[in-house]
């Protein structure tokens, strides 16, 4: 039988909420340019907007340098971004 918690490392995610939650009190300070301020109202929210942050800064990367993104393919074997834990 297969589980969720299979696919998610327990000490990476309580050192993400760790790290979320003191984001999510400097969002709420209004402290932080960095996530959008609605990332501040819930620590669900918080994760959507960090989620939304982390692939467009990648869109962002590939879209300003095609020509990058396409060599990056051929450098990061497939099996970087299929792993299970």
């Amino acid at each position: 039988m297969f589980y969720l918690a299979d696919l998610f490392s327990v000490p990476a995610i309580k050192t993400w909420e760790l790290l979320a939650f003191s984001e999510l009190k400097w969002i709420q300070k209004g402290q932080n340019s960095f996530f959008r301020t609605y990332g501040g109202t819930h620590i669900k929210v918080f994760f959507a907007v960090s989620v939304e942050k982390k692939i467009e800064a990648i869109q962002e990367i590939f879209h300003d340098n095609y020509k990058l993104s396409n060599e990056y393919i051929f450098i990061v074997p497939p099996e970087c971004f299929n792993r299970h834990r």
